[in-house]
Formats: structure tokens, sequence, C-alpha cells
């Protein structure tokens, strides 16, 4: 990993809206515990999902590798290990919002979209899930989003297809 100022000052700013996101998602942890499932030990998500760029480099910076040895080339997440994560603290942005109910804006329909784990909210209706009681992704995309971006066009030595995600499994 290329190291320079310009790419520590972007995954500053990555950590920032990290910080942000674990704000929210502990705000509506504790809203909704009595609701929630899932639970330390709950890996019923884990797969290797795919991220942006600037979370890759960011991960790999936190976890001061360039590259895990293992690789898996399955959809499960090979940082999974006894139902447990490995790099938890230092998970990317999808794998902090898994379990929550999740908003976002469909703009081809012109309505929001709710998203709820099967495991979690049994006992409610979708009338439960106001604005205030899921987290909007949209707000942390459009800065992640941003973020990426710039990191893509700050960093051509790298090649990066701003095209595509990396998988977590390629950390």
């Amino acid at each position: 990993m290329p190291n320079n100022t310009a790419m520590h000052s972007l995954i500053d700013k990555y950590f920032i809206l990290q910080q942000k996101l674990d704000a929210r998602i502990t705000e509506l942890s504790n809203l909704h515990e009595s609701y929630m499932v899932c639970k330390k030990g709950c890996s019923s998500c884990c797969m290797n999902f795919g991220m942006l760029p600037i979370e890759y480099y960011a991960i790999q910076h936190a976890l001061g590798v360039h590259a895990f040895p293992q690789v898996s080339h399955d959809d499960s997440c090979k940082f999974l290990k006894n139902g447990m994560c490995s790099i938890y603290a230092h998970r990317p942005f999808i794998c902090r919002t898994q379990g929550l109910p999740i908003i976002h804006y469909n703009s081809h329909i012109n309505a929001w979209n709710l998203l709820v784990c099967e495991l979690n909210f049994v006992d409610v209706d979708d009338n439960f899930f106001q604005q205030h009681r899921c987290l909007d992704m949209d707000v942390f995309n459009e800065k992640l989003s941003e973020l990426n971006s710039v990191f893509i066009l700050e960093h051509p030595e790298l090649c990066i297809d701003a095209s595509k995600l990396i998988d977590v499994n390629e950390l």
C-alpha cells in the first residue's frame, strides 16, 4: 500500500465516517435490543461481501497488513472463525449494519425500501419501521462513495477499477 499523506488523510476521513456510523448503530441497537435476535455469535449474514476500495485500504491500514495469506473462493467470509468475526473492530460498513432495519431511497420507484433481517423483528408489523427507527444508509453510502471517488482519483498508481467492489476475502 502506498504510504503518503494524502492516502492517510482519506483513510482518517473514512474512520471518522465509520465512527459516525457506529454511533448511529449503537443508538439503533439500544432502541431495538428486545427485537433483535442477532447477538455475539450470530453469523447468519457473514459472507464474502463486496466493499469499496477506500474500505479495503483502510482495513488493511488498520490491521497493519497488506494481505492475508488465506484466500477463500466461496461465499463464506474467511474472517469468520468459530462463529465469530476475527476482524470485528475493523469490519466493512456492510458488515456493521447487518441485523438493523435499514432504509434507502429507490429513485426508480420514488419510494423508500426497507431491509430487515428475517431473524429479527418477527413480532412487529411494517408500521413499526418509522424513519427514526431505521438506519438511513443513503447518508453514509453517499459520503463513503465521495471518499472512494477522491481516493481513486488521487491514487492512479493503484490501478483501481472504479466500477468494481473488492471482495472481503481479498483482504
